[in-house]
């Protein structure tokens, strides 16, 4: 990305072992310079929408029929060209798509801070929240989310959604509470913020989706995806709240992921743009899920500039919750 960025190109996005980019006649000619091997997927950018996804074999007869254009295909993934109805129709049908926006990618420090070493004994007020959390709750609040029929993202019933959430963040005792406008077409997500003590300006999320898709759009009541991350949002918020901490907390339920990622992109751009240090996020999506054989177990993902955290968060797994494995988790594309 680097390299790419100093040729004056533009890295987008990660595609398995590749990087998509945007680049004129110039930066190509200097990428070649520099010996930078690469295709030219598209030759004009302006006015067209693409996508990434993750295909399996028997599915793409599907993005055939689809009326998109596939650019590449590597494995699983793959970046096609599409208008967003046509992408959201593949999305209806239960292939999650991805956006590419034409915003780049923020590069890695080259400089990394060392975080603490793992705990090694219990914290009392850690255990304290441990203990807080509450199964029935949980399950209720996956319950009343399907019982709003339908989560998609420009429904009136997705609205009634996120007021109810933005409601449960409040009544968590979380003063700053509000909803993020960014579109007129898609519903806001809803934010809230636990300020920190010390280190204020330095922020952790804790996010996920909380529409729905399916083919049709009166019926999409998203159980798994996502209301179990949305409950896990929530009883975050509830353990938190009442305690206080050194860096700020900031939970969002994102809107529009059904679209390829849309909301989330909204927020991260606004975040860039005033400078936000966000030095860690955990996204939660289809927590309830249960695939045949599997074992029940907790899965972390994590991709280059979080694998810390995903060592982080297993170690306090197991120390916290021992009776629940904690798993490297996979996630192609």
């Amino acid at each position: 990305k680097r390299q790419i960025h100093g040729a004056g190109a533009m890295a987008v996005r990660e595609v398995g072992p590749y990087l998509l980019a945007v680049a004129d006649e110039s930066a190509r000619d200097e990428m070649r310079d520099r010996g930078i091997a690469f295709e030219v997927l598209d030759g004009d950018v302006e006015g067209r929408t693409y996508y990434t996804a993750d295909i399996r074999n028997e599915r793409l007869a599907q993005i055939a029929d689809a009326r998109v254009d596939i650019l590449k295909r590597h494995g699983r993934a793959i970046v096609f060209k599409a208008s967003p109805e046509a992408a959201e129709t593949l999305a209806a049908d239960g292939i999650e798509i991805a956006r590419v926006f034409m915003s780049p990618m923020r590069l890695i420090p080259e400089i990394r801070p060392i975080p603490p070493a793992f705990p090694t004994q219990l914290n009392p007020a850690i255990v304290e929240m441990v203990d807080s959390v509450s199964i029935d709750r949980i399950n209720a609040r996956v319950q009343r989310l399907q019982d709003f029929g339908t989560r998609y993202s420009s429904h009136d019933s997705c609205l009634a959604a996120a007021n109810w959430i933005k409601n449960q963040f409040e009544s968590a005792g979380i003063d700053s509470v509000y909803f993020h406008k960014w579109a007129e077409r898609y519903h806001p997500n809803v934010v809230a913020v636990i300020p920190g003590s010390a280190n204020p300006d330095k922020i952790v999320i804790i996010g996920g989706h909380y529409d729905s898709i399916t083919s049709n759009i009166d019926i999409c009541p998203g159980a798994d995806d996502n209301a179990s991350g949305t409950a896990c949002i929530l009883e975050c918020a509830d353990a938190l709240a009442a305690h206080e901490f050194d860096y700020t907390i900031v939970f969002v339920a994102f809107c529009a992921e059904e679209q390829g990622l849309i909301g989330s992109e909204a927020f991260a751009s606004e975040a860039a743009a005033r400078g936000d240090d966000i030095v860690a996020m955990i996204a939660v999506d289809m927590i309830g899920y249960l695939a045949s054989k599997d074992q029940v177990d907790l899965d972390i993902i994590d991709n280059p500039s979080s694998t810390w955290l995903r060592e982080r968060a297993m170690a306090v797994g197991g120390l916290y919750v021992p009776q629940l494995s904690v798993v490297h988790g996979t996630l192609t594309g």
